[in-house]
């Protein structure tokens, strides 16, 4: 047994990532769970380590799963976070430390202005 000598299996890049997103959206999935049954330390916990396989596997974050980046709880509306509509962006307030979130109606606006240019054609 101890002569044998154990090798191991090398993985391409495209396996890697396609491993590393699915243990990420796991991992945030379980965070967002913590996060709304209350358990803050391990929802931090959860996000942290997303994060750092995120890292070291060179892959970005899945979009759309949002995090408060100063204190790494996922944001619930209504349980971690409040959300709030503005005439120019919406704005994530979170509750556990305070930080604020701005996202600008850039979509919306550039809708808008291409549906006043075609009313104003015809």
């Amino acid at each position: 047994m101890l002569g044998k000598v154990l090798t191991r299996k090398r993985i391409g890049d495209r396996e890697l990532r396609a491993i590393a997103n699915e243990r990420i959206t796991i991992l945030m999935r379980l965070a967002r769970f913590e996060a709304y049954n209350g358990n803050m330390e391990r929802s931090r916990r959860y996000n942290g380590l997303a994060n750092r396989v995120a890292m070291r596997c060179k892959v970005s974050m899945p979009y759309g799963l949002d995090v408060c980046r100063d204190c790494l709880v996922s944001l619930v509306p209504g349980r971690t976070s409040r959300v709030r509509l503005g005439p120019e962006r919406i704005v994530v307030l979170c509750k556990q430390c305070g930080s604020y979130r701005r996202i600008p109606y850039i979509k919306e606006k550039a809708r808008m202005a291409k549906c006043q240019q075609g009313q104003g054609k015809t």
